[in-house]
């Protein structure tokens, strides 16, 4: 054994210290201290004349109030509790002058001056009629501009960026691309996809030299910059599908081969989305899609430094892949490779039932965000290669990297595996879903708060069948903003005849014996859903499948040690309304539980349900016992006889 040492004893933390409480000629030191406190004070006295002391001296401000960081995607993607939740819709209605598909291939950016002013860049369609009309278009597109200068409140008329013309590379069709800030050069870009009377699908760029996109935009004269046909220089999948890569082996025809062998078929370059890299100076990177004679799609990366001379993988690959960077593998499980662990299937019921004849094709619209030492890429998938196909399953879903030059990305961890967004599926009375929705996805952080969020593009029909029109009051763009929740969402599946059960949510029959069945199943319907993407059905279905009242369902959430955020409140709520259009109350209940399954506090607030219109209801900041180890969240609804609808659902952790 070592050498003991005795224990140092406690500083001894009292003023003034014993021992010098006496001064030179035994004046007591609490004395010399008061005689000096009773000057400071005389001379105090004398600036505040009469006013009392605590009035003379400006009190110091408060404290600021205790915040809670806003999640991030890393957050997200790693499994923690948040999830994104719609912040609003821009519609055709609110946007003056706008087409119901105005939102497809649409993008909305903040202004470089100020983070309330926001810009839309969108679709026009029918500026220009083309006579006779291109290839399976009788209509031309060109591009608008709408500005909010609101926050997205209001909108401007908007101002034209480019309309079809004849004998342009743009004579048929220009959108589906991407505005871009220089700040260095105070010049707004905007990469398109353009066509013209060749029927090639190309990529041509406008600029304007002004800090406001509202205005005048000048066409590159090197237009179109990317080009399609076969033997151009700017043919971006020419110059990356080589004989080894996966888009040459996936995309090639069948019999009969071409003379020489066979070729990838790998073209239709469009849906460009523009960003930097910031150990890469100098070049401005470019996500695009392509298409194959075959049917499949693929995403494409590449760089330029003025949006005329391109790099590609095989010419930098420290920098770029050497290949496709999403296609048909990876909704569909992906095996481990170029460094990373492999990308597990999609949770999407069609693409993984036994027996399913669906066909992933790949991925068309998406967008790269970069935030720490992540790029994050979000990207459609579908099994048809054509929108006009029925039947159709479009997702959209999330992936990152550290590396661009890799080749396989990495999928976001339980419980947000991908999708992030679904298609919709026929419902009983519902609309017919729309063909390529949702679509046009992008990742974007909002300037004044820091918050990550995912826009996409809608468009739900009006009831009426198949070739009813859009709905230009829900159909647009849809903004999610990424939020703490403490909740899971219920994952939509098929809506068959037998409801399966929404893991992680459970059902509370009503007491009687033996106990009905209380369906319980999420729907993947945009027209009646809340945020547009899904929501929950539960208690009785319909006079078809009969059932038994339910008294709630619940989910049971970990508030426990290590929960992330730390919190101290809560706020809890969501929406609800009936699906049989009867009227009642829904209540959301929070209950608060120790360690062995005792109560500690309930509360609850409610929302009446008039119809099939959602109530929202929100509660007020509660505070987390002592003790609480596990939040139990009800909608309650206590045995009434009609179909409930209720989404949005959410705890969100307070500081």
């Amino acid at each position: 054994m070592g050498s003991q040492v005795s224990p140092k004893a406690a500083p001894d933390r009292r003023w003034p210290p014993p021992g010098r409480l006496r001064g030179r000629g035994g004046l007591s030191a609490v004395g010399t201290v008061g005689t000096a406190v009773l000057a400071v004070l005389a001379v105090l006295g004398g600036v505040a004349g009469s006013a009392r002391l605590a009035d003379a001296v400006p009190r110091p401000p408060p404290p600021p109030p205790a915040k809670i960081p806003v999640p991030t995607l890393d957050d997200w993607f790693s499994g923690a509790n948040a999830d994104f939740r719609l912040k609003t819709r821009l519609t055709a209605a609110t946007m003056p002058g706008a087409d119901a598909q105005f939102g497809k291939g649409a993008h909305l950016t903040a202004s470089p001056d100020d983070p309330s002013t926001w810009y839309v860049f969108g679709r026009r369609a029918a500026a220009v009629q083309p006579v006779p009309a291109c290839d399976a278009m009788p209509t031309a597109f060109g591009i608008d501009i709408w500005k909010s200068t609101d926050g997205g409140a209001t909108w401007s008329a908007p101002a034209n960026l480019v309309s079809p013309a004849e004998g342009t590379p743009w004579a048929c069709f220009a959108g589906d691309g991407d505005a871009y800030f220089d700040a260095g050069t105070q010049t707004w870009h905007y990469l398109a996809q353009c066509r013209g009377r060749d029927n090639l699908w190309n990529g041509c760029h406008w600029t304007r030299a002004s800090r406001d996109p509202m205005g005048d935009w000048q066409a590159d004269p090197a237009n179109p910059v990317v080009s399609t046909a076969q033997g151009s220089t700017t043919n971006l999948w020419q110059r990356i599908c080589g004989p080894s890569t996966n888009c040459f082996g996936d995309s090639r025809t069948a019999d009969p081969q071409p003379p020489g062998g066979p070729k990838a078929t790998v073209s239709d370059a469009g849906t460009f989305t523009i960003f930097d890299v910031a150990s890469d100076p100098g070049f401005h990177y470019v996500r695009f899609h392509g298409a194959a004679a075959n049917g499949h799609q693929y995403t494409g990366l590449a760089k330029t430094p003025d949006f005329v001379n391109w790099v590609v993988g095989p010419d930098d690959p420290a920098h770029l892949p050497s290949d496709d960077i999403f296609d048909s593998r990876f909704p569909k499980g992906l095996p481990p490779g170029d460094g990373h662990g492999g990308a597990p299937a999609w949770r999407e019921p069609h693409w993984l039932a036994p027996n399913s004849s669906d066909a992933v094709i790949g991925g068309g619209g998406g967008h790269i965000m970069e935030e720490g030492p992540w790029y994050y890429l979000v990207a459609e998938a579908s099994d048809r290669p054509l929108c006009a196909m029925p039947g159709a399953t479009w997702d959209l879903g999330i992936y990152r990297t550290a590396r661009l030059a890799s080749t396989v990305w990495d999928s976001p961890a339980h419980p947000h595996e991908n999708p992030v967004a679904f298609s919709d599926d026929s419902v009983a009375g519902s609309p017919v879903p729309s063909s390529c929705d949702p679509s046009y996805p992008r990742l974007l952080r909002d300037p004044a708060t820091g918050e990550t969020e995912l826009v996409y593009n809608r468009v739900i029909r009006m009831s009426g069948g198949p070739d009813a029109p859009p709905d230009p009051t829900r159909s647009g763009l849809y903004v999610y903003t990424l939020r703490w929740n403490l909740l899971q969402q219920a994952r939509p599946g098929d809506d068959g005849p037998a409801l399966a059960s929404s893991a992680p949510w459970r059902v509370i029959s009503a007491a009687t014996d033996p106990a009905p069945p209380s369906p319980l199943a999420a729907r993947r319907d945009a027209y009646r859903a809340p945020d547009g993407n899904g929501y929950m059905v539960f208690n009785c279905e319909t006079d078809d499948a009969p059932c038994g009242p339910s008294k709630a369902i619940y989910q049971d959430s970990y508030v426990g040690h290590g929960l992330r955020p730390a919190a101290a409140r809560f706020v809890f709520g969501g929406k609800a309304a009936a699906a049989d259009g009867q009227n009642g109350e829904v209540k959301f209940v929070v209950g608060q539980l120790d360690a062995a399954g005792r109560w500690l506090a309930t509360d609850a607030v409610a929302a009446t349900i008039t119809g099939n219109d959602y109530t929202a209801a929100t509660s007020d900041p509660v505070v987390l016992r002592r003790g609480t180890v596990w939040l139990r969240y009800m909608v309650w609804v206590n045995g009434e006889h009609s179909t409930v609808k209720a989404g949005e659902l959410f705890i969100e952790p307070r500081p």
